[in-house]
């Protein structure tokens, strides 16, 4: 019979790993989200563009 660890590092590794997840997801989406905001600001730059 194998040996079990302890049922609390079970639970301590996968807080930890879905912790780790929960952050990159959170730091993909905001990187998605402040690249549309840099396309939009462009644009709206492009439109404004006075020709004298």
């Amino acid at each position: 019979m194998p040996q079990m660890s302890p049922l609390w590092w079970e639970m301590l590794f996968l807080v930890f790993i879905m912790s780790l997840m929960m952050f990159n997801i959170i730091i993909y989406f905001m990187q998605n989200k402040m690249n549309l905001n840099k396309n939009l600001f462009k644009n709206d730059n492009i439109q404004f563009i006075w020709k004298w």
